[in-house]
């Protein structure tokens, strides 16, 4: 499947937690880390995949954790299209988890995306999906990416 992900974006949120000497270091880090916080983080991804009969579109969503500036791992559901047979449109519902990285610690980075998981309903199976892509941070907690994926 070829699909280009239009739009994403992510919203963090930070805990407490150790000695307050712990506290003050993590805080320091927090604020070295101006675009990408560590924390929860979610995103949308819509896209319109070109197989097939294409153009069908595609909507994932996930939400995990934020271990460092490049390192995101989370769980998520979505849909995608992916062509007609029969007249009757063929599509999945991909349950799956997902790691990504960011190349470089920037407000403008690239990245590499792997999914990994189950497809529950329509078109049943496994659930590979690779890609790469550039993602902007704007502020902290919104960020826009485009990329392409497999």
């Amino acid at each position: 499947m070829t699909a280009l992900m239009l739009t994403g974006f992510a919203v963090t949120a930070n805990a407490q937690w150790g000695t307050p000497e712990e506290r003050q270091e993590h805080e320091e880090w927090i604020r070295d880390q101006k675009w990408r916080k560590r924390g929860m983080s979610a995103t949308i991804e819509g896209g319109i995949n070109n197989e097939g009969d294409g153009p069908f579109a595609s909507a994932l969503a996930t939400l995990g954790y934020r271990y460092s500036p490049w390192n995101f791992f989370g769980v998520g559901a979505g849909y995608e299209g992916h062509g007609y047979h029969k007249r009757v449109e063929e599509y999945s519902l991909p349950v799956y988890i997902n790691y990504r990285v960011n190349i470089i610690k920037h407000r403008v980075t690239p990245f590499c995306d792997a999914k990994l998981g189950y497809s529950v309903a329509g078109t049943k199976g496994a659930y590979i999906n690779g890609g790469m892509g550039v993602d902007v941070a704007l502020n902290p907690h919104l960020g826009l990416t485009a990329g392409y994926s497999l």
